[in-house]
């Protein structure tokens, strides 16, 4: 018997749905190891088994699914019946997969904050050594200023006293001579 739910999930009729097994309607990557679970619970070996599986739904889409199976035995006439509960995580899993793509979206993001304010503290660096080496630059140029300053000051002296010590042996022969 199919209840109503999973004909809904899976978009089978009852009838077609009767007519399958799970692994008709189950993805193919997931086969392998439900078959090995299946055969492990109607083996006896576990008392049941939940796990979250994909199925193929009529129309091709995937759907995830909580999958709970348990195994009754009928002691009278020796029968084994499987009995399984399905709930639809379509939206867990997608949400899980947001949650995945964003979480590496983040680290990404993260890794390039980090690399950036590497390249910004180098550069700080780098302006900060150039900025001492400006101020060490500007201070010989203040320095050689000043000297340029004195050296002129001393020119203008030397100039006006040689100017003086010329002009005044100049004049006595200007006026001895005219």
């Amino acid at each position: 018997k199919v209840n109503a739910t999973l004909c809904q999930m899976v978009g089978y009729s009852e009838e077609e749905l009767i007519g399958l097994s799970f692994h008709d309607i189950a993805h193919p990557d997931d086969s392998a190891r439900d078959l090995e679970l299946i055969r492990q619970l109607f083996a006896g070996d576990i008392p049941s088994c939940q796990l979250e599986k994909r199925y193929l739904t009529k129309q091709g889409a995937v759907i995830w699914v909580r999958l709970l199976v348990s195994v009754i035995r009928d002691v009278i006439s020796d029968r084994v019946y499987g009995i399984a509960m399905l709930e639809d995580i379509t939206v867990q899993k997608q949400l899980q997969q947001d949650q995945g793509r964003q979480t590496e979206m983040l680290q990404r993001t993260n890794a390039e904050l980090v690399h950036r304010e590497r390249v910004m503290q180098s550069l700080l660096e780098d302006l900060q050594n150039s900025n001492t080496e400006l101020e060490e630059q500007w201070k010989k140029l203040e320095e050689a200023n000043r000297r340029l300053v004195q050296l002129s000051v001393l020119k203008d002296e030397f100039v006006a006293n040689v100017s003086h010590e010329l002009r005044t042996p100049l004049t006595a022969i200007k006026e001895g001579v005219g």
